[in-house]
């Protein structure tokens, strides 16, 4: 008598792929955020398995044809990306389907118990989810206590007046653009003549740094050292350079010397929903919200599939939809803030362009260069299957060029509607990126990468003290120096480049970044 054999591995594979993005996005995501996505696709396995079971009158075999589909089905984008445009339209598809088709022709028709068969698919597929869920147990323990903390190169507490009056402060807009980039990078590698946008800017009263170059490569370790007005090598020695957790930066960012200090003085702080993990700030007083956001996750767990070149012409939940009407939302909302309420504002607006997805034409006009969405970036966009460098700078450039025409509304509108001049930071949080390895230091474009745009309209003689190098490090000390008068130092300004494996390990770049 055959022992009985339990069919799991259905089960087991249904979970699979979702530990498995996890465990290679681990400290970027949310851990909460896999149990809906396991709770959809076990819930949907399940029910086929049991109807498939009755229907073959073999509960084994329909275990193996839900396992075929779903190795299949999550496996469809990974070779999808290795493929050229053509054969992803017309060969993968085909070849899926005959694949299942065939195979599980061979199931059914198949004598065989499949006793064995399950036996070895239950130890091959428990296998598989030991090593991603070994991996998340070990880093949920190791960083089961890491918050962020300030980065700070010296003890800075605010420094408040309690003579001030909260109603003569300024209102301050911190507008990031996204990968924004400095005018000869634009001119030199993207044959953009922005000086029609910057000399507006300049009309307007702003001083343009020509020379300004970042402080890092990516988005929060610049806004995180920005509004701590210092670098990150302290920040950095508490949580070790090797690790991968960006939930550190969030509170890095949300518990800022600047957001601290401000909320002393009286400010009421505003954001927007940013689909970047570390841009949430979380205790902002004032959220203006688009409606439906896009969970990056679950984007991205979906792109291992065919459901986004299935859904490509469906408009119910296009992310690219949602992303275009997102980004939308915070140009259109960014005129009005400062008609709420009566104390002095703090705005920290990330506006993720012109960076890819590259989703807006010159005129707004909806631009969709792939069917899955994601805001890849540097080699991970450029390759085969995906882009050119060709497509990437023309579609950057187009997106510049809607950027411009949209700021020029929000800088009129926000002049105009002050009751008094406000502080006005727009800055580019980094470069653009046709040039960028991401694991690859010595093979990257560093002046390109690092060279950001940096427009900056402080009131008051507040600009006197800004100069053509500026990095960000130095902006808010400029700031809380000429307007709560404070005695903050300048630091050198340095530039920094680290890999996407490891965001905190650094490398100085600045002479790379500083060569003509």
């Amino acid at each position: 008598m055959k022992k009985k054999t339990f069919v799991i591995h259905p089960f087991l594979l249904s979970v699979y792929p979702v530990l498995f993005l996890y465990s290679h996005n681990i400290g970027q995501v949310d851990f909460r955020e896999i149990f809906a996505p396991i709770a959809i696709i076990v819930g949907i396995a399940l029910p086929v398995w049991c109807l498939l079971g009755l229907i073959l009158k073999n509960f084994r075999k329909s275990g193996a044809i839900v396992s075929l589909f779903l190795i299949l089905f999550f496996t469809y984008g990974c070779f999808r990306t290795l493929l050229p445009a053509k054969a992803q339209a017309l060969l993968l598809p085909s070849v899926w389907i005959g694949l299942f088709v065939i195979s599980t022709f061979y199931i059914i028709r198949n004598k065989n118990t499949f006793h064995t068969t399950t036996t070895v698919l239950n130890a091959v597929s428990g296998v598989l989810i030991m090593f991603p869920a070994i991996g998340i147990a070990v880093y949920q323990f190791n960083n089961s206590g890491l918050t962020g903390r300030n980065g700070g190169s010296e003890p800075i507490q605010a420094r408040v007046d309690p003579n001030s009056q909260v109603n003569s402060y300024p209102d301050i807009y911190f507008i990031i653009l996204d990968a924004y980039a400095r005018q000869d990078v634009l001119r030199d590698m993207y044959s953009y003549d922005n000086s029609e946008f910057l000399n507006f800017l300049r009309g307007k009263g702003f001083y343009i740094a020509d020379k300004s170059m970042s402080n890092y490569c990516q988005t929060g370790l610049v806004v995180g050292s920005c509004l701590n007005l210092s670098y990150l090598d302290p920040f950095v020695k508490k949580i070790g350079k090797y690790n991968t957790n960006r939930k550190p930066l969030e509170t890095l960012i949300d518990k800022s010397y600047v957001v601290t200090d401000l909320k002393k003085r009286g400010y009421e702080s505003v954001t927007f929903d940013s689909e970047c993990a570390e841009m949430k700030f979380p205790s902002a007083d004032i959220r203006l919200k688009a409606g439906v956001s896009i969970n990056t996750f679950q984007n991205t767990l979906k792109n291992l599939t065919p459901l986004p070149d299935i859904l490509a012409t469906k408009k119910v939940n296009n992310p690219f939809d949602i992303y275009r009407r997102n980004v939308l939302h915070i140009f259109e909302s960014l005129t009005d803030i400062s008609k709420l309420g009566r104390k002095p504002k703090f705005v920290l607006a990330h506006i993720e362009l012109p960076h890819p997805p590259f989703v807006f034409g010159q005129n707004g006009e909806p631009v969709r260069l792939e069917s899955r969405f994601n805001d890849h970036d540097g080699d991970w966009l450029i390759r085969p299957g995906r882009i050119t460098k060709t497509q990437y700078r023309k579609s950057f450039r187009d997106q510049t060029i809607f950027t411009n025409k949209q700021m020029k509304k929000v800088v009129n509108k926000i002049l105009s509607n002050s009751k008094q001049p406000p502080i006005i930071i727009i800055l580019g949080d980094h470069g653009p990126r046709s040039d960028l390895i991401w694991q690859n230091p010595q093979k990257t474009n560093m002046k390109e990468c690092l060279s950001n745009l940096g427009a900056y309209y402080f009131p008051d003689g507040g600009a006197e003290k800004l100069y053509p190098e500026i990095t960000p490090v130095n902006i808010f000390r400029i700031v809380f120096n000429h307007y709560f008068h404070t005695e903050f130092g300048t630091l050198p300004d340095k530039c920094y480049f680290s890999t996407a494996q490891h965001l905190y390990k650094f490398y100085d770049v600045t002479e790379n970044v500083q060569k003509e």
